[in-house]
């Protein structure tokens, strides 16, 4: 990756990063759906605003609220405003098929605190390596990776994943279905 004489940083937001997308294969954007964004993202309207419950009766027009930041053209992060109003996250869950019941089982923590008036809120996970990378003129993030993985996933400086003993699965209480 050749270093530039002069330094770019921007913010990128896709206009055309649609929120929800139909189920493979299908040219549907009635539920079913699946979510391209993450389920917490908060979803906004084709104009851009906030996406109220009632605009989620047409999922396939909705946006995510999403961004990325950009160095030099290389993405060195990316983030989302975090919905924070109860009724969407429910209808986005339904949306999703999350049912009422699983919601509140696995998610209900959240709903209850949403439920506190959540105000609206962000973040943004920066990617070190990349921005690391490019200040060392490197084309790959795996130079400059303290413990790189091959491109199967294997460690090669500690050989994980390893075989797991028939002792260590009792102990967590797990088994192989293999």
């Amino acid at each position: 990756m050749a270093r530039s004489a002069t330094t770019s940083i921007g913010s990128v937001h896709a206009p055309d990063d649609r929120y929800f997308q139909p189920p493979s294969g299908s040219t549907a954007t009635t539920v079913p759906v699946s979510s391209s964004a993450a389920a917490f993202t908060a979803p906004a309207t084709a104009a851009g605003l906030p996406a109220t419950a009632a605009d989620l009766d047409d999922p396939g027009t909705l946006l995510s609220r999403s961004y990325d930041l950009v160095l030099d053209g290389s993405e060195i992060g990316g983030g989302s405003i975090r919905n924070h109003r109860t009724d969407v996250q429910q209808r986005i869950f339904e949306l999703i098929g999350i049912g009422q019941q699983e919601a509140k089982a696995r998610f209900g923590f959240l709903l209850e605190a949403l439920r506190y008036g959540a105000p609206p809120h962000g973040g943004i996970a920066l990617g070190v390596d990349r921005i690391v990378a490019i200040c060392a003129g490197r084309e790959s993030i795996r130079d400059v990776i303290a413990f790189p993985k091959t491109a199967s996933g294997m460690d090669p400086l500690t050989g994980a994943p390893a075989p797991v003993d028939s002792a260590q699965l009792r102990e967590l209480g797990l088994r192989t279905l293999a």
